[in-house]
């Protein structure tokens, strides 16, 4: 049976993405280098210490991890004050009605803590989550499930009776990897990824309510 939901932030909580995208062509420009948007789709999910370790290697940049993801944040900091952060669509009536309903939910990302807490504090939702857990305490990156046997354990709930909500590729075989059930979320502004490992699909999260994932169990 469901006693909790855990929550990827990007891309499930905050329409991020395209704000990562510009904030890493912006990064890029600087060496006079560029990645497609299909490249930076098999990132979904996982750490920028990923992501720009195989970028680096990939377009032979003379540079480092460390300093790519410091001005990487630095960027997409310049995108927040020119766009704001816009939530998707159905996520925080989700997110307050679980609350409502007394069922814990937790934060599972890749994003860095301070990220998390800026974001959720924004929404205005960051008092309904009992954890929040980064990918940066892990030492593996999505499709590996430890961020959410991470947040199962600070809920103190066993990873069986527990959901995640994922957009990604990654994230949703991490969750099934974790031995909980997925919800997958296939966001059409984004094609249509595969969500194979993923108990139930849904292509907006308006459509998803507390009998949504009550039902991932049955």
């Amino acid at each position: 049976m469901l006693e909790a939901v855990i929550f990827d932030m990007d891309g499930v909580i905050v329409d991020s993405e395209p704000g990562y995208y510009k904030a890493l062509l912006r990064l890029l420009d600087e060496f006079d280098a560029y990645v497609d948007e299909e490249y930076n789709a098999r990132y979904f999910g996982t750490t920028m210490e990923k992501l720009f370790t195989d970028t680096i290697e990939y377009l032979n940049l003379d540079t480092t991890v460390d300093y790519c993801v410091r001005r990487f944040f630095e960027i997409y900091e310049e995108v927040v004050e020119e766009e704001g952060f816009t939530p998707i669509k159905g996520a925080l009536e989700l997110i307050h009605s679980l609350h409502k309903e007394g069922i814990p939910t937790a934060v599972a990302s890749s994003s860095p803590m301070d990220h998390i807490v800026r974001i959720t504090e924004n929404l205005g939702v960051i008092d309904c989550f009992r954890a929040l857990v980064t990918g940066e305490d892990c030492e593996h990156s999505k499709p590996d499930p430890e961020v959410f046997l991470k947040a199962a354990g600070q809920l103190g709930i066993n990873p069986e009776h527990c959901a995640v909500v994922e957009d990604s590729v990654n994230g949703v075989l991490a969750g099934s990897r974790a031995g909980m059930k997925v919800l997958g979320f296939s966001n059409p502004e984004y094609g249509s990824p595969a969500h194979e490992k993923a108990h139930k699909v849904v292509h907006s999260l308006e459509d998803v309510n507390v009998t949504t994932l009550k039902g991932l169990f049955n």
